[in-house]
């Protein structure tokens, strides 16, 4: 595997965020310490609209065991590690799965050294309309890779939460050849269970994401629930 730099852009907010020697109101100092991570930390609590954030959202996250845990843990006297991505087929490309074990290792990291509860969220944005980008994904052959897609569709700017399904039985089973010799039956089964008949792409990829990641105690938050919607609302208005 060979990896590739790209420059992100010579001017504008991009090169301010790269360059992390440069004070902006637009980024807050990324703390160095311990202390300043507590510090970081508090002044994120103060700054909420809801100390009682999780009783608002606890209808988007529908966690369960270590996630739940770290969930109600955090919400008391912690703070979240957050990433996310939008759906993608059986889960989409790897780096949704990068991103989070990423989040998990760096909330098991400040844990540690915070002495804080510290709670890894992935943002599942099922209220993304980018069907095309939803409907496919790339897995490797004995001779390079193949993109397994759904059927091609208008773009009508529906949220992929409420884009049915439909039948994915060919789509899975080419999932099935690709993994080979190698396949984790368990997250296979998981992936057949998810992607199951009336569900929706995003409830689908929902679903599958809290499958395989509540064990390890990420939380995972389903963007397009009334509850997140409803919980925002004060959040957008003042921006």
């Amino acid at each position: 595997m060979r990896v590739v730099s790209t420059p992100i852009g010579s001017s504008g907010l991009p090169q301010v965020a790269a360059n992390k020697s440069e004070i902006s109101p637009w980024f807050a100092p990324v703390p160095k310490n311990t202390d300043e991570w507590r510090a970081r930390a508090g002044l994120v609590r103060t700054a909420l609209v809801d100390d009682n954030w999780l009783s608002a959202l606890e209808p988007a996250f529908n966690a369960s065991g270590a996630a739940k845990e770290r969930l109600a843990n955090a919400s008391m006297s912690g703070f979240a590690v957050t990433t996310g991505q939008q759906p993608g087929l059986f889960g989409g490309p790897l780096y949704t799965w990068w991103k989070a074990l990423s989040a998990l290792a760096l909330a098991d990291r400040l844990q540690a050294e915070t002495g804080m509860p510290v709670v890894p969220v992935f943002w599942a944005a099922t209220d993304d309309s980018d069907y095309a980008e939803a409907a496919g994904t790339i897995v490797p052959t004995p001779t390079g890779f193949e993109r397994i897609a759904l059927p091609p569709m208008d773009d009508i700017g529906q949220a992929l939460a409420q884009v049915v399904l439909g039948d994915v039985s060919v789509q899975l089973e080419r999932l099935v050849a690709s993994a080979g010799s190698a396949a984790n039956v368990a997250i296979l089964e998981l992936v057949r269970a998810s992607y199951a008949g009336g569900h929706t792409i995003g409830t689908a990829y929902v679903e599958l994401l809290r499958g395989i990641l509540e064990p390890l105690g990420i939380a995972v938050i389903d963007a397009a629930h009334p509850a997140v919607r409803k919980a925002a609302f004060p959040v957008l208005c003042s921006a």
